[in-house]
């Protein structure tokens, strides 16, 4: 019998450490999985693009711009970049920029006397063997080529906020890409979208320039609002929208631009 007691004695310690540990390594997990409040970052990105692969002349664009109640910070922040606090802003020194009212509101000037092609030469990866037959040291290395490569003339803005970003519903309470005009909801493309909403919505740019006839322009707008935090690693949520267009031979006057909206992606607390 004090044999058995003893062993009942032990099972029970066991299990009373066993408890103890498990019930730790919960505790520690739980801890470390909630949101460190320090960690929160809220912040706005706007990104447009212009990518010619010739000279264009006498250049006026119009593009996109994030706008609430007819108002945006973004644009402004292009403008002057001293002039919105929390702004961090990348622009091309020889452009000229400005906010100008529109029927469809506030856009993004871009203007120039010349615009030309930002081109370079890269170099191709080294073809990797056929493997058809054997090789010998007599047989020649193979020898990569060169490409040309156009940069596009790009503007970046980086606006962190104080206060948590809607993006379940960012249309009437956040910032969004104007013109705006027909959002249709759509299917998402992405696999892993979950429970969010996406929609096409038709936006536009003006350009007016000269340009040789087989010259293309690409215009490309995008624009996210999102909230960040650390548990236990990374996560956070965002609305995200973009949208491009390719614009031939000289211009003089508005074109559509399809703009596809991704509203209430990633986590919620």
């Amino acid at each position: 019998m004090p044999a058995r007691r003893t062993v009942v004695a032990v099972v029970a310690v066991a299990l009373v450490v066993f408890a103890a540990v498990v019930g730790g390594a919960v505790v520690l997990f739980w801890n470390f999985t909630q949101p460190v409040e320090e960690s929160y970052t809220h912040e706005y990105e706007y990104r447009a693009s212009v990518t010619p692969n010739a000279t264009l002349t006498n250049a006026t664009l119009y593009l996109p711009v994030p706008a609430e109640a007819n108002e945006t910070r973004v644009g402004a922040a292009v403008v002057d970049p001293g002039s919105v606090p929390n702004a961090s802003v990348t622009r091309d020194a020889n452009l000229s920029y400005a906010v100008v009212d529109t029927s469809a509101g506030p856009m993004l000037a871009v203007t120039a006397a010349r615009i030309p092609a930002k081109t370079r030469t890269v170099s191709d990866p080294t073809p990797l063997p056929t493997g058809d037959g054997p090789t010998t040291t007599a047989d020649p290395a193979p020898v990569p080529g060169n490409h040309s490569v156009t940069d596009p003339y790009t503007v970046v803005v980086t606006l962190r906020t104080n206060h948590t970003i809607d993006t379940r519903s960012p249309v009437g309470d956040e910032p969004v890409l104007v013109p705006r005009r027909n959002a249709v909801e759509v299917s998402c493309d992405d696999p892993g979208a979950g429970d969010a909403t996406c929609r096409h919505v038709e936006s536009a740019v003006y350009a007016d320039y000269d340009a040789p006839a087989n010259a293309s322009v690409e215009v490309f707008v995008s624009f996210t609002g999102s909230n960040w935090w650390f548990a236990g690693g990374w996560t956070g949520n965002e609305y995200h929208q973009y949208g491009s267009v390719e614009l031939t031979g000289s211009h003089d006057g508005w074109t559509a631009v399809n703009v596809t909206e991704r509203v209430g992606f990633g986590t919620y607390r």
